[in-house]
C-alpha cells in the first residue's frame, strides 16, 4: 500500500486492470511536453493486502496519448523497439528530472537499484 499511496500522491495513476485483477503499470502524463511515462510493476493487484511487495521494473517515456489505458486493455509499452517509446534524447529534461525525483520518493529506502 505504501507504493500506491506514494505514487498517487505524486500524480501517478494506476494503469490498466488485467486478468486476475493484475495491474501491470502505473503512469504519469506530462501534457505540455507531449510525453507520458509508464512504470512497469510486478506484484500489484486490485485486491492486494498491505504485506504484498511490489517490484518496480521497466520505465518508458512514450508519446503523449499513444498508450491506451483501461479495463482489460493490454497496450503497455513492451520495449525499446516499440515505436511509441521515446529515446532519451527526445525526452524533455524537466520531465526526465521530475520522473527520477518521483521514483526516488516512491521506491522504498534501501530497496535496491
Amino acid at each position: 500500500m505504501t507504493f500506491k499511496g506514494r505514487a498517487e500522491r505524486l500524480g501517478w495513476q494506476r494503469g490498466s486492470v488485467c486478468d486476475g485483477g493484475g495491474i501491470p503499470s502505473y503512469w504519469k502524463s506530462f501534457p505540455a511536453s507531449g510525453c507520458d511515462t509508464f512504470l512497469a510493476v510486478e506484484g500489484m493487484y486490485i485486491g492486494m493486502d498491505m504485506y504484498t511487495s511490489v517490484k518496480l521494473q521497466d520505465l518508458f517515456f512514450v508519446r503523449g496519448g499513444s498508450v491506451e489505458v483501461g479495463s482489460y486493455t493490454y497496450d503497455d509499452p513492451q520495449g525499446d523497439d516499440d515505436p511509441r517509446v521515446l529515446t532519451f534524447g527526445q525526452v524533455p529534461p524537466i520531465v526526465f528530472s521530475e520522473v527520477m525525483g518521483d521514483l526516488k520518493k516512491i521506491a522504498a529506502p534501501g530497496a535496491g537499484d
